[in-house]
């Protein structure tokens, strides 16, 4: 169950697939929870009304608890080490903390909510209980990922990645659903009214939705682009990827499932682009993150031509392809940048 080091300090052995591929189990289930309960929030409750105690809120602290029992579980039928933490596996400790801050957000939110009442708005997405939530579930989904950077066997294909290509799936849509007041793959959410350039009419609306698109292709394109520093993903995860969080967004919050079409086609352009014959890869990784936005953003804007809501002169809407392209390329070259030279060997250009 152990190694031990040199030191003579026991390390807990990495998580089997098998223990990784449960703990996923849980995190979708918590994570569905989550959704479901926005769901809720926006189309079936009269917030006033509602306490604590709710169907929605059962399903999602159920997952909780579900997801606690497991990641203990793992821990504790390990030998001991030096410390309580150290029975947990490589990539796990993180997650344990998860479980504790999410316990606390937990019991804070009953407390928060029998005192000021339930959230209506954006601020359900800032309260200091909810970000606390938020803190706890993603350090829990994402130790999927972890446990796989530290296993070392060998992972390639949908056999081997299959598990942290959805745990990135998940914290995706964690993150996108804590953003949904920004998240730009939405009408609610982009230009509510006509732009009208000769006056400069709603040019405020325009500056919004145009900076939500940056952010949205920021939360989709960190992931993958994160994943890919340690692996070859197999063709189809960006496809798969964004388009079920575009849906998530979707049917959680605004019903408009034109996103899930344009999200498709910026995925498939990713893991397209992943195979063109480019020498280096992080060259290759930089056009890839260029080349997906764009086809995403131009398919929305297309899908969106003819919706008055939204109707824009082509400026803005080619910019606003253009720099989104732009946000892709600058964080992959962010996360694929060349390593510091040693001190005292830094040359000039």
């Amino acid at each position: 169950m152990t190694d031990v080091s040199s030191a003579g300090t026991s390390v807990p052995r990495p998580s089997t697939r098998a223990e990784q591929a449960l703990t996923l189990v849980g995190a979708v289930w918590l994570t569905a929870g989550l959704f479901i309960d926005g769901y809720a929030h926006t189309n079936i409750i009269d917030t006033a009304t509602e306490d604590f105690f709710t169907p929605w809120h059962a399903i999602f602290y159920s997952g909780f608890l579900a997801t606690a029992a497991w990641v203990l579980y793992v821990a504790f039928r390990r030998p001991a080490g030096a410390g309580i933490l150290n029975r947990f596996p490589p990539g796990y400790k993180l997650a344990a903390l998860g479980l504790a801050l999410f316990a606390v957000g937990g019991v804070g939110d009953g407390i928060w909510h029998t005192i000021y009442g339930i959230e209506t708005g954006v601020d359900a997405l800032l309260s200091p209980t909810h970000l606390l939530l938020f803190s706890g579930i993603f350090l829990i989904v994402t130790a999927p990922i972890r446990a796989a950077w530290a296993d070392p066997a060998d992972r390639s294909g949908w056999a081997g990645l299959a598990i942290p290509v959805v745990s990135a799936l998940l914290v995706t849509a964690l993150v996108a659903f804590f953003f949904a007041y920004i998240w730009g793959l939405s009408e609610n959410y982009w230009i509510g009214v006509q732009y009208i350039p000769e006056t400069g009419q709603n040019l405020g609306l325009v500056m919004e939705g145009v900076s939500q698109s940056m952010v949205s292709t920021v939360i989709l394109v960190a992931p993958v682009v994160y994943l890919l520093r340690s692996w070859q993903l197999p063709f189809g995860s960006v496809t798969l990827m964004w388009p079920v969080v575009a849906a998530l967004e979707a049917v959680a919050f605004d019903k408009e499932l034109i996103a899930i079409p344009a999200a498709l086609a910026g995925g498939l352009v990713f893991d397209l682009a992943l195979r063109l014959p480019i020498a280096t890869r992080r060259q290759l990784v930089r056009v890839s993150a260029l080349l997906a936005p764009i086809a995403m953003w131009s398919v929305w804007m297309w899908l969106n031509r003819n919706d008055p809501g939204i109707a824009m002169p082509i400026e803005i809407w080619t910019g606003t392809i253009f720099f989104a392209g732009l946000a892709g390329a600058g964080l992959a070259t962010l996360v694929f940048t060349q390593p510091l030279p040693e001190a005292g060997h830094i040359q000039s250009n």
